[in-house]
């Protein structure tokens, strides 16, 4: 799915997780329209873990991460 994102243009951030060298998340932002017609929207997903790593953190590290940015950018 975020290859598809990716390759349309439409991918805004994409976040990996790694655990003992191997990826085992990932979290994607793509631009979203809102109803009022504002920009700076951004639609979350997908978000995958493995599943044996589920429940354990890596998933809401991610979002976290995710909430960030831009911001991390300016300094």
């Amino acid at each position: 799915m975020i290859s598809v994102l990716r390759d349309l243009g439409a991918l805004s951030l994409s976040l990996a997780a790694e655990h003992q060298g191997e990826v085992v998340g990932r979290i994607a932002l793509s631009p979203v329209t809102h109803e009022s017609g504002a920009a700076g929207w951004f639609g979350l997903g997908p978000i995958s873990v493995e599943p044996a790593l589920q429940r354990q953190g890596v998933g809401g590290s991610l979002i976290a991460e995710a909430k960030r940015w831009p911001s991390d950018q300016d300094a």
